[in-house]
């Protein structure tokens, strides 16, 4: 018995469908010799490391589904201050993949919008490595 599967190609229209004040509207793609780059607009970037990290304290803590670490800004004088959070507050700003969840207060999201969060090993106190969370410059990508 020959067990051929027939394939079947999907036909990709030449145009495209914009919906304008609520109405589907027809026209053919714009396409230019120019491109104009959109401003870059950047938001935390976390390391694999960073991700892991989290993953690790959230399981760890037995957070429930949807939890995750929380950046926030009690007092902006004295730093940031990291906690595990079950859910996030009403106006946090949620950043999630892959399993990860990062909840930033909206100031803190704001400060924080071209950095990037890493973690980094540091001696500890009694001359062993612990890894910290930091916080970096995010490189912006070329022009």
């Amino acid at each position: 018995m020959n067990n051929t599967s027939s394939v079947r190609r999907a036909r990709v229209p030449r145009f495209a469908v914009l919906f304008l004040n609520g109405t589907a509207t027809r026209r053919s793609p714009v396409c230019t010799a120019v491109r104009s780059r959109l401003p870059w607009r950047g938001m935390l970037a976390i390391t694999d490391t960073a991700a892991e990290a989290i993953k690790t304290l959230t399981t760890d803590a037995e957070l429930p589904d949807g939890g995750g670490l929380r950046i926030s800004a009690p007092d902006p004088e004295q730093g940031l201050e990291l906690s595990l959070a079950g859910q996030p507050n009403t106006d946090d700003v949620v950043l999630a993949g892959d399993g990860v969840s990062v909840f930033l207060e909206p100031v803190v999201a704001q400060v924080l919008d071209d950095k990037v969060l890493d973690v980094q090993p540091v001696a500890g106190p009694d001359g062993g490595q612990e890894l910290r969370f930091a916080i970096g410059v995010q490189e912006r990508p070329e022009a």
